[in-house]
């Protein structure tokens, strides 16, 4: 039997590394297709899904960085507690553009179990960005104690 001493795989050079940001990919797209749809909202009802193009995708993740660079500095954590849905997607561009490090709370883990975010000063977490829809969740009256120190909690839809 063979045993592996040092684990290598070589650098695929076959495509070019592009020095780009997430942000800096979303104008690129805006740029090139303004008007090609970026995104649609997955509801049931299909009378009910939003629609983005490009342009419009950047133009409101650019006004929720402009929301963010008003509470937060370039480079803080934020935590976004939401589940799947367009305004997820628009928050990521939009801390991207920002400069701030998103980090993720998934909404189906409660406070205290395992995989929880106990403590978020530990993780030099700034704010919370949880979506209305939670606010009113049991469970998000239960994880007050994942409230950031400093930055409090904002629902996603008030920026």
């Amino acid at each position: 039997m063979t045993t592996v001493a040092t684990s290598y795989w070589p650098a695929d050079t076959s495509e070019p590394i592009l020095q780009t940001t997430v942000g800096g990919v979303l104008r690129e797209a805006a740029a090139a297709g303004p008007d090609m749809l970026a995104m649609v909202g997955g509801v049931p009802d299909p009378a009910q899904r939003g629609r983005w193009t490009y342009a419009e995708l950047l133009a409101e993740a650019e006004q929720a960085a402009r929301a963010l660079t008003t509470r937060f500095a370039p480079g803080e954590r934020v935590a976004v507690w939401a589940p799947n849905l367009p305004e997820w997607v628009i928050l990521e561009f939009a801390a991207a553009l920002a400069g701030l490090v998103l980090v993720t709370v998934n909404p189906g883990v409660l406070p205290g179990a395992p995989g929880a975010v106990q403590d978020a000063a530990a993780l030099g977490l700034r704010g919370s960005l949880p979506h209305d829809a939670l606010r009113q969740d049991p469970e998000v009256q239960a994880a007050r104690g994942f409230r950031p120190a400093h930055g409090g909690m904002t629902p996603v839809r008030r920026w």
